[in-house]
């Protein structure tokens, strides 16, 4: 419009009263403008103190790091070092470093920046990554324990971390290992121990035993019997590959009950792919619970045996004749059937091939019952938990050697279900068990495990109301990350209802580079529109002296 009147001068002259209004206008928007401009200049200036003055989250420290709340300081390295209750001295040192290593890093502050992708890197972390949920299974797959002088640590690929596809950056200390001769990075935000690749893990060795749980000696046509197959890698610092559990059952003599979801192929052998096993000082459990046919006759006997094989160890055999053999009696006791699963452990005698281990130690499972929602087992852990809610978790301590087992001590780690729950100490009492608020275990001292038997406890955990909206710490924390992650031989995981406020962490994190670009981009925009409005203004006021000068002319 303006352009179309100053064009229509030459021929109404008159109208130069009409740019008068539009100077008028021009300077009120001008000190519109000028307060923007300023605003936004501000603004990046603020952007700009941001980002050299970085703000510390509000919660700095992970359960997962080696050295709590991490180090900005190649001293505070060495204090870390130097006090035993950190175990920094035991975990560097099970890698080869030594002091000395560490006070030769060149310089006072970190000294290297890290991305993820850029090489192989592996890590040590405190955490096992069974208890975090966007943790992709490959890498879960490939994780080390290794067993130090101080605390079991775990080894596994830097990328674990990396969340939404893209790679991580860590600012680090670089220094050299004199043992190994190769380069290691301390990740500044948390202390753990950074290397390229795993190193050389010693081999893997295998161990398996199959048991039967219940009446071992006879069954009657139609019984239920439940065989119970432990398993574990029992060599420390080492990883076994693709294990599989391998078994050759006696369908022609008994049903399947459970697992309903085995697939036993044409031969009546099943195999189970349970992925890599780590070291670990208790066994896994996988029950096979089966029906003896009714049509069976007296004296028939039913056996079974099992094979754990694994891509880098030898093959291993546990069960058979006579450990995991009963003998079908129409005179046998009575076993009550009362759901899909074997009755209830009692107690048993078991012996075992000369093939099989002897002195296993206690294979550990867990279980979870919302006691609000009626939930159990796999449809609690797939369900949401609200407010309020209860949770009763069972432990399960099952030990199949022939002679009691005394003083052990059953002990849990609840520290990432207490992010969201508080512990029931009452009904925990009468379980007789106890609640150690500085290692965050609920505990059972000095428990005699009976020979062939399970032992179970039992505690519970009421969900806060309302449910926190604390922050997560960072990427590699499990703390309130809306989820209750707890392992007991296997884990149990649930999903929180969490505020909505706990949404705003998923935003894309854009970073205080790309805050200072988009700023200066607005500073820019206005910054252009100001100076058009002074240089328009200007030319306004030339023409309105040019033509007042000529006489409208």
């Amino acid at each position: 419009m303006l352009n179309r009147l100053i064009s229509n001068l030459p021929f109404n002259p008159r109208l130069v009263e009409e740019l008068s209004f539009y100077g008028k206008r021009l300077r009120k928007e001008r000190s519109i403008r000028r307060l923007g401009f300023v605003m936004i200049v501000l603004s990046m200036l603020v952007q700009v103190l941001a980002a050299s003055i970085p703000a510390e989250k509000s919660l700095a420290e992970s359960d997962n790091d080696l050295i709590r709340g991490g180090i900005s300081t190649k001293r505070q390295l060495l204090n870390a070092w130097d006090n035993p209750n950190t175990h920094i001295a035991d975990i560097y040192g099970k890698f080869g470093v030594t002091r000395h290593d560490i006070s030769s890093i060149p310089g006072n502050k970190p000294n290297a920046r890290i991305k993820s992708d850029a090489s192989n890197f592996w890590s040590v972390g405190r955490n096992s990554l069974t208890g975090y949920s966007d943790v992709l299974q490959q890498y879960k797959d490939k994780e080390v324990a290794v067993k130090t002088a101080g605390p079991t640590v775990f080894l596994r690929p830097l990328r674990a971390w990396d969340r939404g596809g893209r790679a991580s950056v860590y600012d680090a200390f670089r220094g050299h290992n004199s043992t190994t001769g190769e380069t290691f990075w301390i990740i500044a935000s948390c202390g753990n121990y950074t290397q390229n690749g795993p190193g050389k893990l010693p081999p893997p060795q295998l161990e398996v035993r199959k048991t039967i749980v219940g009446n071992v000696s006879t069954v009657k046509p139609g019984g239920f019997i439940k065989f119970r197959i432990e398993y574990r890698n029992k060599q420390e610092d080492s990883l076994a590959e693709d294990v599989r559990i391998i078994d050759n059952l006696q369908l022609e003599k008994f049903t399947l009950v459970s697992p309903n979801d085995l697939n036993v192929g044409g031969n009546n052998k099943f195999e189970k792919n349970v992925g890599n096993l780590r070291y670990t000082d208790n066994s896994h459990i996988f029950d096979i619970t089966v029906k003896a046919k009714s049509n069976l006759r007296n004296g028939v006997r039913i056996c079974n045996s099992v094979r754990l094989k694994a891509s880098n160890a030898p093959e291993v055999t546990g069960g058979g004749a006579p450990g995991t053999c009963v003998t079908v009696s129409s005179h046998a006791t009575t076993v009550t059937k009362t759901s899909t699963v074997a009755p209830p452990a009692a107690p048993v005698t078991v012996a075992t091939t000369a093939s099989a281990p002897v002195n296993m130690p206690p294979s550990l499972s867990k279980n979870v019952w919302n006691v609000t929602q009626n939930l159990k087992g796999r449809d609690a852990m797939q369900s949401t938990v609200l407010p309020g809610d209860v949770l009763e978790y069972t432990l399960t301590t099952y030990n199949s050697r022939q002679t009691d087992m005394t003083g052990y001590n059953i002990r849990d780690f609840v520290g990432d279900v207490t992010d969201y729950a508080d512990i029931d100490r009452a009904f925990l009492a009468g379980q007789d068990g106890t609640y150690n608020d500085k290692t965050k275990e609920v505990v059972w001292a000095n428990q005699t495990l009976k020979a062939g038997q399970d032992n179970t406890k039992r505690f519970r955990v009421k969900i806060k109301d309302p449910v926190p909206g604390t922050n997560s710490p960072s990427n590699i924390s499990t703390n309130f990350d809306c989820q209750i992650s707890n392992e007991y031989g296997n884990e149990v995981s649930m999903y929180v209802q969490c505020p909505v406020i706990k949404s705003m962490e998923t935003l894309p994190n854009t970073g205080p580079g790309s805050a200072i670009f988009i700023s200066f981009g607005l500073v820019s925009f206005s910054g252009y529109f100001l100076a058009r409005n002074g240089l328009i203004s200007k030319e306004l006021l030339i023409i309105r002296r040019t033509y007042a000068s000529s006489g409208d002319k």
